[in-house]
């Protein structure tokens, strides 16, 4: 059976959160800002790196109570500075502690081109903005930010990944019944 509930995070000190919701599979999203949930000024925040990720388990652990999903993905950070990839690696440490406390398969290797690309919005050389563009075209969105847009695009690439897992699994099964099924051809005397 494929994995129906999804909530998908683009982690950032400011990002967002889009899951299933609903039995018609629609989307909510939920944009969040980890340095002012801590009470923290923008130049506090290399200080208050602690209270950050204190701030992301706590929201991811209620996001993951609130949506009950069986996946959630995070999207894996590929660019910027040395510092920027430090902090973002600590952030999906923390999410990924709170997927396995409450037994939720976390997925943490799709990239913002592969999320692009398996959400058929673009990949490779697509920029961020006509990405989006087109998610927001495609997926019907209207009010939401970058972050949410993001969001929903790794959500949509997320589903698209579990169907094809789903199928080799169904095709890996297929073949194992052909193997194991005696011949029905009579061997030569």
């Amino acid at each position: 059976m494929v994995a129906t509930r999804i909530l998908a995070i683009d982690l950032a000190t400011v990002g967002a959160a889009a899951w299933t919701a609903g039995e018609l599979g629609g989307l909510d999203t939920l944009h969040f800002d980890l340095r002012a949930r801590a009470g923290l000024t923008l130049k506090k925040r290399a200080a208050g790196h602690g209270a950050i990720f204190a701030q992301l388990h706590t929201l991811v652990l209620d996001l993951i109570d609130l949506t009950k999903p069986e996946v959630v993905a995070i999207e894996k950070d590929t660019g910027r500075g040395y510092g920027t990839l430090v902090m973002l690696g600590g952030l999906r440490g923390v999410a990924e502690l709170a997927c396995a406390q409450r037994g939720v398969r976390c997925i943490t290797d799709i990239d913002a081109s592969t999320a692009r690309s398996l959400a058929g919005v673009g990949g490779g050389s697509t920029s961020k903005a006509v990405a989006g563009g087109r998610a927001r075209m495609l997926f019907g969105l209207t009010t939401q930010t970058d972050d949410e847009v993001d969001a929903v695009v790794l959500h949509h690439a997320v589903r698209a990944r579990l169907l094809d897992e789903h199928r080799q699994a169904l095709v890996k099964a297929s073949l194992a019944k052909v193997k194991r099924t005696p011949s029905t051809r009579r061997r030569a005397a």
